[in-house]
């Protein structure tokens, strides 16, 4: 089981027990709202150990997305819906095995790194970033790029090979391609 966020912002030195102890029944008031949220906005750590801390937690590399310059080709792979509801911006992508690297806003969910692994079809590795640096970056990366309804649809037909059967009229069944 992954260490716990508070005991890591203990260990790393940027709380002391009385203080995590305040956050806890801080974050008991607050309606469910991220230990490391309610300890940033009591003014006790700063974004930046946070971050630090959850890539302890998750063993992740954390980087900061607005030193960054991403590829058009991945922005072409991920498409908009894809990068917001998952909140995540590529970064790059390995030459030889064509492995992915996604900046995650929301590290704490292992099911995003292989959802977006299946719908990719490459390996996908994860590292972390602000949230608030991912939203910008989705917001500025896919400015200007509308996605249709249409657009997604096709999207999907082609990466699960369903394009095949695009052409078809949609009142016949072949039962041999089945």
């Amino acid at each position: 089981m992954a260490r716990r966020i508070g005991t890591i912002l203990v260990d790393m030195g940027y709380l002391d027990e009385d203080a995590l102890w305040k956050v806890l029944e801080e974050q008991k008031r607050s309606d469910g709202e991220l230990l490391g949220k309610v300890a940033t906005r009591m003014g006790l750590v700063t974004e930046d150990q946070v971050l630090k801390a959850l890539g302890e937690q998750f063993g992740l590399k954390v980087v900061r997305l607005g030193d960054m310059s991403i590829p058009s080709e991945l922005i072409d792979m991920v498409n908009e819906t894809m990068a917001t509801s998952f909140k995540i911006v590529p970064i790059s992508q390995n030459k030889k095995d064509k492995s992915v690297t996604v900046a995650m806003g929301d590290p704490r969910d292992p099911a995003t790194l292989d959802s977006i692994k299946q719908f990719l079809g490459v390996d996908v590795k994860g590292v972390v970033a602000a949230e608030s640096d991912v939203m910008a970056a989705i917001s500025r990366l896919y400015a200007g790029k509308q996605e249709s309804i249409q657009d997604v649809v096709k999207q999907i037909e082609n990466d699960k090979g369903l394009a095949q059967f695009s052409h078809r009229n949609e009142n016949t069944i072949d039962l041999e391609a089945i």
